[in-house]
């Protein structure tokens, strides 16, 4: 090492030179203090281990660089890349972490005489290990189908986190551009919370986006209890089309999603496409709804003082409900009583809206929190009861 300092000092120029090989100046001696540290330095990163190594990448100056090229809207593309692990030990593996949900990435370790150990499917329990010397296999899987931004080029980044003291946070760098042949706007037709026994409508529009004379040639499949109508340009006057839905009931209860597909041409308007899915999606709730949720009683009541009071209302347009009976169920029910009027009644007392009202008859006896069901008949077949909680908290 002593000889290397003295041949980089004797390459200085020679200004330096003199002080150089005497070594007594103080400048001299910071000078060699500073070139002994980057050989330091040097002869460290020479000896680092090599940590997670790219095998066969696609460019090797810039092996992490992954590029799927253009994928079809519609089709799923898998990558598998390998890693061999050259740390000189196990490296366990945390998790792999994804920064688009259009690109998964599932693990696998394959030992030297080739056999294979399936990774996680979910990461959160126990790390993947690696053992020194195995290849780690990540199989990309993106699906063109999610990606946010389609006709645009895209770069997902997918990381390796692991123990691994040199490369503790691998990052893969994965490429494409998704050709969308039209646009969707809105993608989705969000049709919201719609009552199980109502219909619930929506649309979005569709145009070409590439330029490459692609048309809508029609429906070629749609859900049961759903009306479908395509309109043309022909018929919209513009240069795009039109896509209406109408939801029938009876709809689920809770989240759902649907499928309309409908059939597209090649360019130019010549042979067949890929078909084009447009999602529909709701949110069934209940016919009858209340608001608020519940009956908030007070701490304190006195005898012949209202207890809160909750609007009843019928979210199917036009249906006019009749309420049969009304009363207090559960603990301290004999305190209270009920009442139910109509809003806007008809001739025959049918209303969609009424409001229940909660009644204190008699302070209850009971200590701290209570709660119980104001229990609503009505006369609609599809919602025949109603109940709806009263709740008294407890004193802070």
């Amino acid at each position: 090492m002593t000889t290397l300092l003295h041949r980089v000092l004797r390459a200085r120029a020679p200004a330096f030179a003199p002080a150089a090989d005497a070594a007594t100046g103080p400048g001299s001696r910071v000078f060699a203090a500073g070139i002994l540290l980057c050989l330091l330095f040097w002869a460290a990163g020479c000896s680092k281990p090599a940590g997670w190594r790219i095998l066969d990448p696609q460019q090797a100056e810039i092996d992490y660089d992954i590029a799927l090229g253009r994928i079809p809207f519609g089709e799923v593309r898998e990558h598998v890349v390998r890693l061999r692990n050259e740390e000189g030990r196990a490296v366990a593996v945390e998790q792999i972490t994804s920064g688009c949900s259009c690109t998964m990435a599932r693990a696998a370790a394959v030992n030297g005489a080739g056999v294979r150990r399936e990774g996680p499917s979910l990461w959160g329990e126990a790390p993947f290990v690696v053992e020194a010397g195995e290849v780690l296999e990540i199989r990309l899987r993106v699906d063109s189908a999610s990606s946010p931004n389609p006709n645009a080029a895209k770069r997902v980044l997918v990381r390796i986190h692991s123990d691994s003291t040199v490369d503790p946070a691998k990052t893969l760098e994965v490429h494409f551009v998704v050709d969308m042949p039209f646009y969707v706007v809105p993608k989705r037709i969000d049709l919201g919370q719609v009552p199980v026994g109502g219909i619930a409508q929506g649309k979005t529009e569709i145009t070409g986006a590439t330029g490459g004379g692609e048309l809508i040639l029609g429906v070629l499949q749609k859900p049961d209890a759903m009306d479908v109508v395509l309109e043309t340009p022909e018929q919209t006057g513009t240069s795009l089309w039109r896509l209406h839905v109408r939801w029938f009931p009876p709809l689920e209860p809770g989240p759902q999603e649907r499928e309309v597909v409908l059939e597209t041409s090649g360019p130019g308007g010549q042979g067949l496409g890929r078909p084009l899915t447009v999602r529909v999606q709701a949110i069934g709730v209940e016919n009858v709804v209340a608001e608020p949720l519940l009956f908030s009683v007070p701490g304190r009541l006195e005898k012949g003082t209202g207890s809160g009071a909750v609007n009843l209302r019928s979210l199917v347009g036009g249906n006019r409900l009749r309420v049969l009976a009304v009363r207090p169920e559960g603990p301290a029910a004999e305190c209270f009583s009920a009442t139910a009027s109509p809003v806007e009644p008809d001739d025959q007392g049918r209303s969609e809206q009424w409001t229940v009202q909660l009644t204190c008859v008699e302070p209850p006896r009971l200590p701290g929190a209570f709660s119980g069901h104001v229990v609503v008949t009505l006369d609609d077949p599809a919602t025949p009861q109603v109940r709806i909680p009263y709740v008294r908290k407890a004193a802070p």
